[in-house]
């Protein structure tokens, strides 16, 4: 049998975001590894050495899947992030837009073109917004780099 606690304790949780289900799953598969590895060590199937570095190395693993979110939005909510949309891409945005691109694509590299126009989306996004087929061509015309031209002016207004 793995170790468990001789008193487990049940908690409702409750999340406004799937990634907050997506993290406790995560931590409940860390949490049987690692007694699943404490177990190995009582039972002498592991030397302690071992089972330290391997709850070590699979840590550092779980640690790291959090700190690229931590550092998108420690970014992302800065206050001159806020107002960053699709807009800001757009030919004739103003500096300010362009600023917030040029800092966007330098933190996190060329905007995916298939987030850009929609086509690819998370599973539980609740965004509803259908573009027009003139707003998916200029979609799929204009630069997402930071040094990029835009494409020509006669291409028309998007959201």
């Amino acid at each position: 049998s793995v170790l468990a606690s001789r008193s487990p304790v049940t908690v409702e949780l409750g999340f406004r975001s799937p990634y907050g289900y997506a993290t406790a799953e995560a931590i409940v598969e860390f949490d049987y590894h690692v007694r699943m590895v404490k177990t190995l060590v009582l039972k002498d199937r592991m030397s302690d050495e071992a089972g330290r570095a391997e709850i070590r190395a699979i840590g550092r693993g779980l640690r790291a899947l959090f700190l690229e979110p931590i550092r998108w939005e420690r970014n992302l909510l800065r206050e001159e992030m806020l107002p960053l949309s699709r807009r800001d891409f757009l030919p004739g945005a103003d500096e300010a837009a362009r600023q917030r691109v040029r800092a966007a694509v330098a933190l996190f590299g060329e905007l995916p073109r298939k987030v850009f126009t929609g086509e690819e989306a998370p599973r539980h996004s609740q965004r509803r917004v259908t573009p027009t087929a003139a707003e998916l061509r200029l979609m799929q015309q204009v630069s997402l780099g930071a040094d990029a031209e835009p494409p020509p002016p006669s291409a028309g207004q998007l959201l």
